[in-house]
């Protein structure tokens, strides 16, 4: 029985992966192809890319931290953010 519980946890994992990444926005569509094409993106990136708001290019990369999308290196303005691997 525990057996067909870790396949079943597996299924659960794969589709909730699948989930996520169906259901981004198109601001976080936009700053992963640009991680992926400059391997790194900052906020100030991030208010150019989607021009909005350092609050909103903010909430918008802790957000996608939060979601695992993204991870955060370094802290205040040497702040920078990658794909997690």
């Amino acid at each position: 029985m525990l057996e067909n519980s870790s396949v079943w946890t597996t299924k659960t994992d794969t589709n909730s992966i699948m989930e996520t990444e169906a259901s981004l926005s198109e601001a976080e569509e936009k700053i992963l192809e640009y991680v992926r094409e400059h391997g790194v993106i900052t906020k100030n990136d991030v208010i150019s890319l989607l021009e909005v708001s350092a609050s909103t290019a903010s909430r918008t990369l802790r957000k996608m931290v939060k979601n695992n999308l993204l991870k955060q290196n370094g802290k205040a303005r040497s702040t920078n953010y990658t794909i997690i691997k």
